[in-house]
This record gives C-alpha cells, sequence and structure tokens, in this order.
C-alpha cells in the first residue's frame, strides 16, 4: 500500500500543479473570448480540479488510515517542480497560445489519472468509490478536451 500511496502523492501534486496553472489562466485571460474564457472555461476547470483534489485526499486517507498525503509542504513542492519543469506559465501570453497549453494540460491529466486507475487495478487495492472516482473525474476532463479544442479552432 505504501507505493500506492506514492503514486497517489504523485498524482495529487501533479492535479494541484494543474489547478494552479488553470486558475492563473482564469486570471489573465484575455480577447474577445475573455468573458466566456475566464468564468466558463478555465474557472470551470480549476474550480472543478480543486473539488477532484479534495476528493481524491479525503479517499486517500480514508483507505491508507495516513494524513501524510495531506502534507501542504509536500504537495506544493510537488506541484511546484511539475510547474516549472512541464509547462509555461499563462502569464503574458497570447489567448490563442493559453488555450494551446491547456489543451496539453487537459491531455496530460487525463493521461495521469488513467495511470493512476491503471496502478490501483494492477495492484488490486482499486475499491469501488475509488473506481467511481476516477472514472467520472476523467469523464469531466475529456468534455473540458472538447471544450478547448473547439475553442482553439476559433
Amino acid at each position: 500500500m505504501e507505493k500506492l500511496t506514492e503514486y497517489m502523492q504523485s498524482y495529487l501534486c501533479f492535479a494541484k500543479a494543474m489547478e494552479t496553472w488553470f486558475h492563473s489562466a482564469h486570471h489573465v485571460a484575455k480577447g474577445p473570448g475573455f468573458l466566456s474564457d475566464h468564468n466558463d472555461l478555465y474557472g470551470s476547470i480549476y474550480t472543478q480540479i480543486g473539488d477532484h483534489f479534495d476528493r481524491l485526499v479525503e479517499k486517500s486517507i480514508a483507505l491508507s488510515g495516513s494524513e501524510e498525503i495531506a502534507c501542504p509542504i509536500l504537495l506544493s513542492q510537488g506541484a511546484a517542480k511539475v510547474l516549472y519543469e512541464k509547462y509555461e506559465s499563462p502569464v503574458n501570453l497570447h489567448s490563442e497560445e493559453i488555450v494551446k497549453i491547456s489543451i496539453i494540460c487537459i491531455s496530460d491529466l487525463i493521461n495521469a489519472l488513467t495511470s493512476l486507475y491503471k496502478r490501483f487495478e494492477d495492484s488490486g487495492y482499486l475499491t469501488l468509490g475509488l473506481e467511481d472516482a476516477i472514472t467520472s473525474m476523467a469523464n469531466q476532463y475529456e468534455k473540458y478536451l472538447y471544450f478547448l479544442g473547439q475553442r482553439y479552432r476559433e
């Protein structure tokens, strides 16, 4: 179970990084699509990722019996590392560039969630509740991928 907690911690750091990135995109949205990008797209995405993050932290504590997964220092350090190493900041970018990076971010989030699911499934530790949580999250992120793809085609 320790290895699975490590996998979950890694995913949670990634999710926190994505929440932070999309929150920033929300703040710096601009151009003709400002209002819809600000509220309906980036605002919705970062809020949803935050809700999903919260749900997985709580499930992790319940399933592992350990609160270590919720350590804000480890989560913040991990999220900062992900952002620094993998993604350009949305600050001072043109709106089309923000959308382009958003598509990469959401695709990576779906892939990370799929990998997490597979690890839990392969280990035999995938509970019905965890499976439901992960698959419903993936479904939501695929919807956002569609929205972002349509926004990019504008």
